[in-house]
């Protein structure tokens, strides 16, 4: 077989892996309870909810509203400049046009289709970076195997309808090209590619932040401990650093969070400006290190007081992070020791997974891919692994200890786990076919270990009628007051405005929540005024808002145990 046959050959069998996947990811979405061919309701829950009421308006052409009073009544909230619509944007119009070829399923079941098929894709920088690094497209080929046959990679898009699922392709798209960019075989597109994919994400999820920041602490490193590599180091990094810029100046949301003074990219303008003018003017590693520190620090000071809009964007990120690593990731008993953003965020998905949930999630897998880090870890050492590798390895270790922090992070980290796996091909290259056996084996076991099958998708209980209670007993402008997870569904499926919702990167949605657990736990006249501020006709209490004492209940959240 020639070359050019092979490579359509293994590109075949990729694409066949694909849609293998995103089908099976389709079908574990119908065969649950929340769906139903005849009937949308509640097939989607909290910010899926959102995304799919503004992706399903554009998909009818009715577009979404530049300020949108119905999901923050009564003030409104200014969509284009405060959420990421790019995954609706993208879906809606994907509708429209396979509409306009008669392919146009009911929404609720396309909806299915396209996050299951569209999430999916990230097997191809998986491929890309395994079958480069480790040993050609069997190596490509075992990582997607691997990666497809681990609950992270499917669990959380059952139902789903997210932006993690829509963006998590661009962003390890982004990490896998910066990495090649690195190594000796590496090709000038990768870094505009890498450009390109992170500034996608930058439009798409507000986590990509916190991406890039792993990204450029890699590159501050490096560059300051690898003197024989600044220059490739810069090459790499200056198109990223344009093009994220210039999607910072093209978004409204970007501009409006001030994306270009963040400082993620303050850091990387720092970088940028000790190389150059190290280069030009022969400086040492310590005024080279002054300058990286210095720019930053005298930009942020300068601008801090008139652009405070990012920083407080994610400072409920931020926030929790501190608290974890005050707190050693234990949540204390007493809320009144953290502020209000970290006790809101230290909950659900950014919990730290428990030992039990650790193996459940990761098995065999997590076995084999650290094993293969130890190993990469030892020919580092040794001085005999490749820039690109020591790019991925990093990965890995940094989205290891990220989901030791913040379970969520487990979409990352099989990824990188999948990928850093097939390492062993290279690590046993005397004997490859031992290699292949044992994570042919691995992949098989996964396949046929089934208990985590039975998967549970939890929900409010009760939404069905409540739904349906609300669309018979209330009119169409009648106002909502409920909890911001339960909102969602009440908006999308009633029509019905409500006051408060899930998209907690706005900080004002977050200090409204504040209030209105404050006003919960105050008196009754006191919560009264405040549903009479906000034009009220409803108020949906659920049990557990006065029920629950746990350290995830709303009496915590809002310090009232």
């Amino acid at each position: 077989m020639t070359n050019k046959a092979s490579k359509w050959l293994h590109l075949i069998v990729l694409i066949v892996l694909y849609v293998a996947i995103g089908t099976t990811k389709s079908l574990l979405t119908f065969a649950s309870p929340y769906y139903d061919t005849y009937d949308e309701t509640n097939l989607h829950f909290t910010e899926n909810a959102v995304q799919y009421r503004y992706a399903k308006m554009i998909a009818k052409g009715e577009g979404i509203p530049e300020t949108d009073t119905r999901i923050q009544h009564p003030e409104g909230v200014r969509v284009a400049e405060e959420l990421t619509i790019t995954l609706e944007r993208v879906s809606g119009w994907l509708y429209r046009i396979l509409a306009q070829i008669s392919i146009d399923p009911p929404f609720h079941t396309y909806s299915v289709y396209f996050i299951a098929f569209f999430s999916s894709l990230a097997v191809f920088p998986l491929y890309l970076g395994a079958s480069r690094l480790w040993g050609g497209w069997l190596s490509g080929h075992l990582a997607v195997a691997f990666y497809a046959v681990m609950p992270p990679a499917w669990l959380r898009t059952i139902t789903s309808f997210s932006r993690e699922d829509f963006t998590l392709t661009f962003l390890f798209t982004g990490l896998v090209c910066f990495g090649l960019s690195l190594g000796e075989r590496r090709e000038r597109w990768m870094p505009w590619a890498t450009g390109f994919a992170f500034s996608i994400a930058a439009i798409s999820w507000h986590i990509t932040n916190f991406v890039l920041a792993i990204l450029f602490l890699y590159a501050v490193v490096t560059y300051l401990t690898a003197k024989e590599e600044r220059n490739r180091i810069l090459e790499s990094l200056w198109p990223i650093v344009a093009m994220l810029f210039l999607a910072g100046t093209a978004s409204d949301l970007l501009t409006n969070k001030w994306f270009v003074t963040s400082t993620t990219m303050l850091i990387a303008y720092g970088l940028i400006a000790a190389h150059l003018l190290g280069e030009h003017f022969k400086l040492g590693l310590v005024q080279r290190v002054g300058i990286l520190i210095g720019l930053p620090i005298a930009l942020h000071l300068a601008l801090s007081a008139t652009v405070g809009e990012n920083y407080r964007a994610y400072s409920h990120a931020f926030d929790v992070i501190y608290y974890k690593l005050r707190f050693g990731l234990i949540k204390p008993t007493d809320p009144t020791l953290m502020n209000y953003d970290a006790r809101g965020m230290w909950s659900s998905s950014f919990r730290s997974p428990s030992l039990d949930n650790v193996w459940s999630m990761f098995s065999t897998l997590l076995l084999v891919s650290l094993a293969a880090a130890a190993l990469a870890v030892r020919d580092l050492r040794r001085g005999g692994l490749d820039a690109s590798e020591r790019v991925i390895l990093y990965c890995f270790a940094a989205f290891l200890a990220g989901y030791i922090a913040f379970d969520r992070l487990q979409v990352f980290l099989v990824f990188f786990a999948a990928l850093f796996a097939t390492r062993w091909l290279v690590t046993l290259a005397k004997r490859r076919h031992l290699a292949v056996f044992g994570l042919c084996a691995f992949i098989v076991y996964e396949i046929h270990n089934d208990t985590r099958l039975f998967i549970t998708i939890h929900r409010s209980p009760g939404l069905d009628p409540l739904v349906e209670w609300v669309r018979e007993n209330t009119g169409e402008n009648d106002v909502i007051l409920s909890a911001f997870h339960i909102a969602p569904s009440i908006l999308t499926y009633t029509n019905r405005p409500v006051i408060q919702h899930p998209k907690f990167e706005s900080h004002v949605i977050r200090k409204k929540s504040e209030r209105f657990l404050n006003g919960l736990f105050s008196t009754e006249k006191d919560f009264f005024g405040l549903a009479q501020e906000w034009e009220a006709d409803y108020y949906v209490y659920g049990a557990s808002m006065g029920l629950d004492t746990s350290t995830e209940s709303p009496r915590y959240v809002a310090g009232r145990t």
